[in-house]
């Protein structure tokens, strides 16, 4: 068994799991705290994480199956735009986040795998899978559709419930003015760290064609 198939075995296996046992750690708290089943399940997607961790499961389970409704999740694209995002995930966590947090028991264990694990695993994974080379820097600005199209979401979910998934968000707290400024220092961010994914998948794409 090859260190890809390896990884693709792993993915396909604790990434929907982690996904459904951090389903189960927010609908208990959240209950708790009194929030209805749909509030809790619209809360859980949110967040970036969860959303680029459920991302990273259905390109290893299309890989695996080969299922031709996952299709979309085989495409270069899709991988590229997939390790861009994870990694970003875990770079902000670990340089933004990971203080404000301190989870226990399972929940220590699904953030550790969340931020820490997974995205670097699905990097590797997607470093080691043919199909590189057909991006361009022209992908750029469809690749950031998917954060700005989340960003739209949760800041006017946050207008309506006066909460947001993260601090920089929080224009309940810090003004509308301040927060533009932040999601421009992210966007700023996810442009350079898609457009260093894409120049790895070209570089990728010259090697294996030299091969």
């Amino acid at each position: 068994m090859t260190l890809r198939t390896l990884l693709l075995w792993f993915g396909a296996i604790a990434g929907p799991t982690s996904l459904v046992l951090q389903l189960y750690l927010t609908l208990v708290a959240r209950l708790a705290d009194g929030d209805s089943v749909l509030g809790a399940l619209f809360y859980f997607v949110t967040f970036f994480t969860i959303l680029s961790n459920t991302m990273m499961a259905l390109c290893y389970v299309a890989a695996l199956s080969g299922w031709t409704w996952l299709s979309w999740w085989q495409t270069p694209f899709a991988r590229t735009l997939t390790a861009g995002s994870i990694a970003m995930v875990s770079l902000y966590y670990i340089f933004f986040l990971s203080g404000l947090t301190d989870p226990t028991g399972l929940g220590q264990i699904l953030n550790i795998y969340m931020h820490y694990l997974a995205p670097w695993l699905f990097v590797l994974w997607w470093l080691l899978t043919p199909g590189h080379g057909t991006l361009r820097y022209a992908d750029v600005p469809r690749l950031l559709i998917y954060p700005l199209a989340y960003l739209v979401v949760v800041m006017i979910r946050g207008a309506f419930v006066n909460e947001y998934p993260y601090p920089i968000l929080r224009a309940n707290e810090f003004g509308y003015g301040q927060v533009a400024l932040n999601c421009l220092f992210m966007l700023i961010g996810f442009i350079i760290i898609y457009v260093v994914t894409v120049a790895v998948d070209r570089w990728l794409g010259r090697r294996q064609a030299a091969s």
